[in-house]
């Protein structure tokens, strides 16, 4: 869906600001983002992590799958608490499903980036 909203002038401009605004000046203290969302192809990381290049140049790098980091933050994408049916069960590993790994490869870049 945010890959849709930028698409437009409008959705690129309000998203932009937002990510500037709230993500571009976050206290150097913090290490951790956690990104509520996955896409259904992995697309709403991809449009995420353009947006927070945009407010946070830098060095940027894909951790996994669903993770990437400038080396000092890290931002990590987690199934929404939202989802409904299986989703959320798939992503935990509770259902033997390929989306299973996107959780254990969320849950590593957070511990990765809390052991810093």
């Amino acid at each position: 869906m945010l890959d849709k909203f930028m698409g437009t002038q409008f959705g690129n401009e309000v998203a932009t600001n937002c990510a500037s605004q709230f993500l571009g000046a976050l206290p150097t203290k913090t290490r951790l983002v956690i990104m509520f969302g996955l896409g259904s192809k992995l697309n709403y990381i991809s449009a995420a992590r353009k947006l927070v290049e945009a407010a946070r140049p830098g060095n940027w790098r894909m951790l996994n799958e669903v993770s990437y980091s400038d080396g000092n933050l890290t931002f990590v994408h987690v199934e929404h608490f939202a989802s409904q049916g299986a989703l959320i069960p798939n992503w935990l590993g509770i259902n033997d499903h390929p989306r299973s790994e996107y959780g254990r490869k969320s849950r590593e870049a957070v511990q990765a980036a809390l052991a810093d």
